[in-house]
């Protein structure tokens, strides 16, 4: 019994593992599409603070 533990635990902690780099890789996958989507709608976030801020008088 004690043998299943050590099989289960090993196991465990080597899906783990695949499961951390997976998702770490597939995040790191930025394409330069998504860079500028992500640019532009940062633009248009900071102008329309700013055209609420003159809105405002401030």
């Amino acid at each position: 019994m004690g043998w299943m533990w050590i099989l289960v635990t090993g196991i465990g902690a080597i899906a783990l593992f695949i499961a951390i780099y997976y998702a770490r890789g597939r995040n790191k996958q930025d394409s330069p599409r998504s860079i500028a989507q992500a640019e532009q709608g940062a633009r248009q976030v900071r102008d329309e603070i700013n055209l609420d801020e003159q809105r405002r008088g401030e």
